[in-house]
């Protein structure tokens, strides 16, 4: 339990500078764009990127509900959570999970069009964000950044190690070599597996 609970923590924390990052790079750099300059540069620069009879916009309108809204209902990581959570919260916390992170992939299409719009493309797409925060907030941006990519890799991290030295310590040390094993020397072996992986 106090490994899900510093995970789920973690995710907090990491989920909160996310989510302000979004909202403090997005919003100014759609002041210094403006909204008609993205739809004006769009269409000069790649107007398929607005046509949703494209291939492109096909694929974006089929897929783009199961990528934002689906996205927290399939992770593995949230369904390992799920087992710790109470019945009761287990629900309210999927839904307003998906319904919270369904804007994620919104800014983020929106920071594309910005960087079509502007011409700023890099050569790799996951570098049109971190390019953004550089030009809207300079150093800070960087900053901003280069925190996230932090979080997220020790997010992950923490999560993977948990999830697998739940899977190994009850699955194949409680199942196979020691099915009488007590709490206490549960997470002895747990400790254990965690330090090994």
């Amino acid at each position: 339990m106090g490994g899900l609970k510093s995970i789920v923590a973690m995710d907090f924390i990491n989920t909160i500078l996310i989510m302000a990052t979004l909202v403090i790079v997005v919003p100014i750099a759609l002041t210094k764009v403006g909204v008609a300059e993205i739809y004006s540069g769009v269409m000069v620069n790649m107007p398929e990127r607005l046509n949703i009879l494209s291939p492109i916009g096909l694929l974006f309108g089929i897929s783009a509900p199961f990528l934002g809204i689906g996205e927290i209902f399939h992770s593995n990581l949230w369904w390992l959570r799920a087992h710790s959570m109470r019945s009761d919260s287990v629900r309210r916390s999927w839904i307003a999970g998906g319904l919270i992170w369904s804007f994620v992939p919104i800014i983020s299409g929106l920071t594309g069009l910005m960087a079509i719009a502007t011409g700023n493309i890099p050569e790799q797409m996951n570098m049109v964000f971190p390019n953004l925060a550089v030009q809207v907030l300079g150093a800070g941006g960087a900053f901003l950044v280069t925190v996230l990519v932090l979080a997220s890799i020790s997010s992950s991290l923490d999560s993977l190690l948990e999830g697998t030295s739940s899977l190994l310590t009850e699955d194949i040390y409680k199942g196979y070599i020691n099915p009488r094993a007590d709490s206490r020397t549960m997470l002895k072996v747990q400790r254990s597996i965690i330090m090994a992986l």
